[in-house]
């Protein structure tokens, strides 16, 4: 709680000071510009969780989630990363973080708040979905946290986080930068493959005897797929099954026929890719026999479901010549 009271504190009496300059001065523009100097040093932050004031420019910062990579965006290293053993495989950052230290989590309900704590944090930052009611009100009593900036739609997503950490960093031109960036890389990707305008696209994980897809358009793990001009196939979307309130799908093996698509990235979270090639019926998909499928590569499911500017340029990359195939 101590660091979170310290910066309270500060503000006050950065207020405080400020009215004092101003009851004994007479010059009101000194007095204005040392006030605005002032609370210049914090901004406020509207957010999922609330609204909370941050200081600007944090020295000692803990990330995790997709919130690394909004940081390594920003040219910013924190001092440390909360990764559970999944998250360990994101090859888009690599060599970003060497020298920084790993806190290991391994669950994904639980953040380890004593080891987050012993680095003495002045900001921690998530994400929406590692940043959860709970998980936020703990985290709070050790420093200033920010997650989601809002609980649905785009609003979940990477874009809006960058953008709000671009103000505490004073790197919101930065931040503006990687946006029109990303843009544009899908733009000109568009362009290339002109083919791909209306086709469908499936983003999968077979885990627990399952199949589960990204079903919400305005989910931010359906970003990939629309921003090429793609969209999903209707049996996810028009309800004929119920998604989740994470805008997801649950399938059965006898209904993977519901994930026919032009093009698809899959991968089995529990087991080898075999074992899903097995399932009847799933060699019988089109984009399986059109060989439109990336299979078994956990990192780019990973960063399509929970997509940054730094994965979603990696995967595009990754998926161009499957891509191709499709929108040529």
């Amino acid at each position: 709680m101590s660091v979170k009271r310290g910066a309270r504190s500060f503000i006050a009496a950065a207020i405080c000071a400020g009215l004092v300059l101003s009851g004994c001065s007479s010059n009101d523009s000194i007095d204005e510009a040392a006030t605005t100097s002032e609370v210049a040093e914090y901004v406020t932050i509207e957010h999922a969780r609330g609204t909370d004031t941050y200081p600007v420019n944090p020295q000692n910062v803990v990330a995790v989630g997709t919130a690394v990579d909004n940081l390594l965006e920003l040219g910013i290293k924190p001092a440390a990363v909360v990764q559970h053993r999944i998250d360990k495989n994101s090859p888009w950052r690599e060599a970003k973080l060497d020298g920084v230290k790993v806190i290991d989590q391994t669950d994904f309900k639980t953040l380890p708040q004593e080891q987050i704590a012993a680095i003495e944090p002045d900001f921690i930052v998530g994400d929406y979905w590692t940043i959860s009611e709970a998980h936020y009100k703990e985290l709070s009593a050790i420093a200033p946290t920010l997650g989601g900036i809002s609980d649905k739609g785009e609003g979940i997503g990477w874009e809006s986080q960058l953008e709000a950490l671009g103000k505490i960093f004073n790197k919101e031109s930065e931040a503006k930068k990687a946006i029109e960036e990303d843009q544009k890389r899908f733009s000109d990707a568009k362009e290339k493959l002109p083919n791909l305008s209306g086709k469908t696209g499936v983003v999968s994980q077979f885990a627990q005897g399952s199949f589960g897809a990204v079903a919400d358009p305005e989910d931010p793990g359906a970003s990939f797929i629309y921003d090429l001009g793609m969209k999903f196939p209707d049996k996810l979307t028009d309800g004929s099954v119920p998604a989740n309130n994470s805008g997801r799908v649950t399938l059965s093996p006898e209904n993977v026929s519901y994930l026919a698509a032009d093009f698809m990235v899959i991968y089995n979270r529990d087991g080898s890719i075999e074992e899903v090639e097995n399932i009847p019926g799933y060699k019988d998909l089109p984009q399986v026999k059109a060989d439109a499928t990336l299979a078994g590569d956990s990192a780019v499911v990973a960063g399509l479901n929970n997509p940054t500017s730094l994965s979603r340029a990696w995967v595009l990359d990754k998926t161009m010549p499957t891509l191709e195939k499709v929108g040529k």
